[in-house]
């Protein structure tokens, strides 16, 4: 799922970003950031599909992100810096890519729903519900699964 958010938001890039996205920096920036959105967008699909799992998921959310806070911050913000660095000083240029960004966040949150709704509702909704389980798992550590990445975004932006 990583790589689909990760191509969605390359091919979806601003013309004026498109140089941008061959360096190794914003690849590897925007796949961190597309996987820490990725948990909020989960928790909105179940949430909207499976009602019942709401109150479980949000707070499974919210410790998630307390629990990787400071993974979480650092990601989201150098994605913030990215977008203003990408914006040369031009407050409407920064407009234009805040917004490109939300579209890109709600762009990936339906190729996921079709993506789970394609494995058929019955999975879906016990995806939902294993959603808290699921984030306390090894697999959602992401200062374990993406430490060489991390590793190098911050080599590159010294």
């Amino acid at each position: 799922m990583r790589k689909l958010l990760l191509l969605t938001s390359l091919f979806m890039l601003p013309p004026t970003l498109m140089a941008a996205s061959n360096d190794q920096y914003a690849d590897d920036l925007a796949g961190l950031y597309g996987d820490v959105q990725q948990v909020r967008a989960m928790e909105e699909l179940c949430s909207q599909q499976f009602p019942a799992t709401a109150s479980s998921n949000r707070r499974a959310v919210s410790n998630w992100r307390q629990q990787y806070s400071p993974f979480v911050a650092e990601i989201e913000s150098r994605w913030e810096r990215w977008l203003v660095v990408r914006a040369n000083g031009i407050s409407r240029q920064h407009e234009t890519l805040v917004a490109w960004s939300k579209e890109l966040y709600e762009s990936s949150k339906s190729a996921l729903s079709a993506r789970l709704l394609t494995d058929g509702l019955e999975l879906f909704q016990k995806r939902c519900e294993n959603y808290p389980i699921y984030l306390k798992s090894p697999r959602k550590n992401p200062e374990l699964v993406h430490a060489e990445t991390l590793r190098r975004i911050r080599q590159l932006s010294q």
